[in-house]
């Protein structure tokens, strides 16, 4: 295990230092920032450098941005992410009309056939917006004598209202069902990985799993509800992948029954962010994650567990899966709607600042650590205290390459394609990663360049892997939903005590390992982190690596299972010593 505690005097004069924004909103148009004569130059701040004689503004290339360009969206205080290549050392200055909403975040890239192209820049915005109007918003920024400009163009519509959030169906666990519901959704788990496995290796995995659900199972074996639970499939007006206020999102909401007598809440509220295939609002037994919602609830949590869109009663087109930005703003409205609503706030923890656990495991993990960065942008009201992620593709450019890598039989031997699953990590890309990203973003690529009969098309192979620039925008795409390429996130960031836990499997071939090392060690500088790197290494986990070779998602699904394991004993701690503060 390896802890490293944060380094202090992050926040804004850091990030004043590395990053500033030049941004014009204008009604109908851009608006040239006016310059200062030549002879009489500004005197240089941190935030604007000596004004230099106009030279005509070259484009910097977007990659993405919500609101989409063009995109009619909702008008008040909006919040806006745009994202640009850019060369390395530009200084961007702000205006007055549109001000950075908390985070600017710099990434590296690789591997692009546009050599100027060092930086992946990604503004996070606030601006106060009339409603029915047209806008452009410019990115100004200047290196030496040069000077650069992006562009979005949008408009605002009609005001909606409040956030209305609206309970779709009910159901009530007794506290005896929340006790019994790990037993059913594992027994039904082992079945179907002893039936993949085949009878020769039975007796050795089923002697394994018992060995790890004794030793690392505990919490999910015996949740000890203290409460039934009223879990709730609720609707919440959010906004579609391209930032339009027109969509009505799905979610779990979860609550300790407790009647009319008198409660105390948990220190701790949880926000859930689900895995593959998982759709919370089902309420189902059969679904990890409204399983886990319930169990916190059975303890007294008040949980979130918002549907990616493209599920639960969302299913316009496919899911926004690995699309870190996107799945953020669905959360942070569903948070909102929540912190709205008179029916929660009971099971609000203490304080003016709600403290929140974020928890996700595999896509779920990648989720959670946007939505971390989310809160950091743009501020709802809560404080984001604990963060439990495992499995996740915190390195998605390089996992996805790394698939085609295999997938070409050009793999040579480094650890992002050794060890894939060929067969498997095909109907991944095929069926999950890659028609959100041709649906929701500008990649100039069909799904029919890309995919041909359930296989990734040649030429899209050949030029991910080639030095090609029509396959630029997919590759800084797959780049900007990355996390491992970040730079100085701590300065960066606001002052920040969020404890982040980490989890992996050395012998996972679904999601190599090294996403989750790459990201302990670039938080290593700046944050309180732990890399729980022994907790999924045990001598269980080279059994099943080695009787389940051909099975790929099981180790990959049992280490998700014990991180959640660990997550309920972190937040049992916490909870006792926030019981032993309040005791008299």
């Amino acid at each position: 295990m390896r802890v490293h505690e944060p380094a202090r005097g992050r926040g804004w004069a850091a990030l004043a230092g590395v990053f500033g924004l030049a941004l014009v909103a204008a009604c109908g148009g851009g608006v040239d920032v006016p310059s200062a004569p030549p002879e009489r130059p500004v005197p240089a701040t941190p935030w604007r450098p000596l004004a230099l004689p106009q030279t005509p503004a070259q484009t910097l290339r977007l990659v993405d941005s919500v609101p989409a360009s063009g995109a009619t969206i909702a008008p008040g205080a909006t919040e806006l992410a745009i994202a640009h290549l850019a060369p390395a050392g530009l200084v961007f200055s702000p205006v007055d009309a549109c001000q950075p909403a908390g985070l600017t975040l710099r990434r590296t890239v690789t591997g692009l056939s546009d050599t100027a192209a060092q930086a992946l820049v990604e503004h996070h915005l606030q601006c106060q917006l009339a409603p029915q109007s047209a806008h452009r918003i410019g990115i100004e920024g200047e290196g030496g004598a040069e000077r650069f400009r992006a562009e979005l163009p949008f408009a605002t519509g009609a005001d909606p209202g409040p956030p209305r959030l609206v309970v779709q169906d009910r159901r009530t666990l007794p506290r005896a069902a929340v006790n019994e519901l790990f037993d059913s959704y594992v027994a039904a788990a082992i079945g179907q990985w002893l039936e993949e496995i085949g009878e020769d290796a039975t007796d050795a995995v089923e002697g394994a799993i018992d060995d790890l659900a004794e030793r690392a199972w505990g919490e999910l074996v015996n949740p000890n509800a203290t409460y039934d639970v009223l879990a709730q499939h609720v609707s919440y007006p959010s906004r579609n992948p391209r930032g339009e206020p027109d969509a009505m999102l799905t979610g779990l909401i979860a609550m300790p029954e407790v009647g009319m007598g008198g409660f105390t809440p948990k220190s701790r509220m949880i926000v859930l962010s689900h895995a593959t295939g998982s759709t919370p609002s089902r309420l189902a037994n059969s679904d990890s994650w409204f399983l886990l919602a319930a169990i916190l609830a059975g303890r007294g949590h008040l949980v979130i567990a918002p549907d990616n869109w493209g599920r639960g009663g969302q299913r316009s087109g496919p899911e926004t899966y690995l699309m870190g930005g996107r799945v953020a703003n669905n959360t942070v409205d569903l948070l909102r709607a929540v912190l709205a609503s008179d029916d929660y706030r009971q099971f609000l923890p203490a304080g003016e600042r709600p403290p929140l656990a974020l928890i996700g495991y595999s896509q779920g993990g990648h989720s959670a650590i946007a939505v971390w960065l989310a809160l950091q942008a743009v501020d709802v009201g809560v404080s984001v205290r604990e963060i439990y992620s495992g499995g996740a593709p915190h390195n998605l450019y390089r996992t996805v390459i790394g698939a085609l890598e295999a997938l070409a039989d050009r793999c040579d031997g480094n650890r992002w394609c050794r060890d894939v699953g060929e067969d498997t990590i095909r109907s991944y890309l095929v069926g999950r990663v890659l028609p959100g990203f041709l649906a929701h973003a500008n990649v100039g690529l069909t799904e029919d360049e890309v995919i041909v009969d359930d296989a990734i098309a040649p030429d899209f192979l050949r030029g991910m892997l080639e030095t090609d620039n029509r396959f630029d925008a997919a590759k800084a795409l797959l780049q900007l939903n990355s996390f491992t390429n970040l730079v100085d996130l701590a300065g960066a960031l606001p002052d920040s005590d969020t404890r982040i836990h980490l989890y992996h499997s050395e012998f996972d071939r679904l999601v190599p390992e090294r996403n989750t090392r790459e990201l302990a060690s670039l938080l290593e500088g700046g944050f309180n982190v732990t890399y729980h790197d022994e907790e999924c290494g045990s001598t269980e986990y080279r059994l099943f690596a080695r009787l389940v070779e051909d099975v790929v998602g099981v180790v990959h699904a049992v280490c998700g299972l014990e991180m959640l394991d660990e997550a309920l004993k972190g937040l049992e701690r916490l909870e006792a010593d926030a019981a032993g503060r309040r005791r008299p």
